[in-house]
């Protein structure tokens, strides 16, 4: 059958002659395509966040905090409160050959009215960093310069301050660089703008929320001379990280007096593991989504399948005289299809349009809407061929067993019936 106007128009009239039937049948496709659209704009999203949050994290990372001990060991109780020490950096790297690099972090929280400018005060985070920190874990530099050896040598009182914190403290868009403000009494000049690469995961702190300073000038500043809260350390391979992990936790726990078998005074955190978990997550996720999303749309297909045969049930006689008319079963079986192609079509062109725009607002927005953990969530271009390809397929399966079943009516018996 020769697909031309007229056939288009009746298609469109048979269509249109029972609107709400229509809309009812299409809102089941529309919804499937419009959630699997959406799930997998999420599901995307999700994989290019932990894509760019492995970019800005040292390789075979891992971070140590102290937490009070549960044996009694070199004649000290259990239940003793530790900390890591400044010191232990350089000598387990100078004692343990598979380290690449270790650096230290201190956190201290001030209240509402500690970080103050010109008596606008806000709370937040004061971090101290030891000098390379920054090389495992990247930060953004937006406007200014970042802390340099000589700061750390000559311990200036100056600081990085997170976006966040400086837009709260001098308000969104003006620059802080130069500006002297007061932590816990103490002025302090800002050199640099800095943000967070990602709000998926902060380890010990979010540097967008915080000053940044010296490790020392912190240490100083808080009394707490050679004190750590938090070691981030990264090791040359996967290989090295297995036995240089051992030896670290062996050489803390010696320098620290700690029992070699007391696992609850040292706490780590293996940054690689905790993305390869979510990973892992993600792509069960995907499953899922394709697992739901389909199985919504084959509802959606099933509802369309149903109505077109109840349709062929209610044309018995119009398809008989149009076999006793001369037209082929190939006529019948094409208008029927083309019938359910334009729903199928019509219905999850309009629930594509629908998650693209949501999904583009998301995505121009997500950094407004909190610790969303996931990146750029916009529909991509093979999701939407994707989605199409589904669309066609489903509409001809959705047309088949309706047009199956009108061939199988004779022009006499239809005609008989009428």
């Amino acid at each position: 059958m020769k697909i031309d106007r007229d056939t288009l128009r009746e298609v469109a009239e048979t269509i249109g002659s029972n609107k709400r039937r229509s809309i009812a049948t299409a809102f089941g496709v529309f919804w499937g395509i419009f959630i699997l659209v959406i799930l997998l704009s999420l599901s995307s999203g999700l994989s290019k966040g932990f894509q760019m949050l492995s970019r800005h994290l040292a390789p075979n990372m891992i971070c140590l905090k102290s937490n009070n001990t549960s044996i009694a060991y070199d004649g000290f109780q259990s239940n003793r409160y530790w900390t890591l020490q400044e010191e232990c950096l350089d000598r387990a790297k100078r004692q343990i050959p598979e380290l690449a690099s270790a650096e230290g972090l201190m956190s201290l929280w001030a209240g509402d009215k500690e970080i103050c400018y010109e008596g606008k005060c806000s709370n937040g985070q004061i971090l101290g960093v030891s000098m390379n920190y920054f090389s495992v874990y990247s930060v953004k530099l937006l406007e200014g310069r970042m802390l340099n050896a000589v700061d750390y040598k000559e311990q200036r009182r100056y600081a990085l301050i997170g976006n966040k914190l400086s837009d709260r403290l001098f308000g969104v868009g003006v620059s802080p660089i130069g500006k002297r403000l007061l932590a816990q009494g103490r002025s302090l000049t800002i050199v640099g703008l800095i943000q967070e690469n990602s709000d998926m995961v902060h380890i010990a702190s979010d540097f967008g929320e915080a000053l940044t300073l010296p490790l020392v000038l912190l240490q100083n500043m808080q009394g707490r001379k050679n004190e750590l809260d938090v070691m981030a350390v990264s090791f040359h391979s996967e290989e090295s990280k297995i036995t240089g992990q051992e030896k670290l936790k062996a050489f803390i726990k010696k320098l620290n007096h700690i029992a070699p078998q007391d696992e609850q005074a040292l706490n780590i955190f293996d940054i690689d593991e905790i993305l390869n978990f979510f990973k892992m997550l993600n792509g069960n996720m995907s499953i899922l989504i394709w697992i739901v999303g389909i199985g919504t749309l084959i509802t959606g297909i099933v509802g369309i399948s149903n109505i077109l045969l109840v349709t062929v049930k209610e044309r018995t006689s119009e398809i008989g005289i149009r076999r006793a008319l001369g037209a082929q079963p190939k006529d019948i079986i094409t208008q029927l299809i083309l019938e359910s192609l334009s729903l199928t079509l019509i219905s999850g062109l309009l629930g594509i349009m629908c998650s693209v725009g949501i999904m583009s607002l998301v995505a121009k927005q997500y950094q407004e809407l909190g610790e969303i953990p996931f990146v750029d969530p916009i529909v991509n271009l093979q999701t939407v061929c994707v989605s199409l390809l589904i669309l066609v397929f489903s509409g001809v399966l959705a047309g088949l067993l309706p047009a199956v079943k009108a061939i199988e009516i004779k022009a006499i018996e239809a005609i008989r019936e009428e």
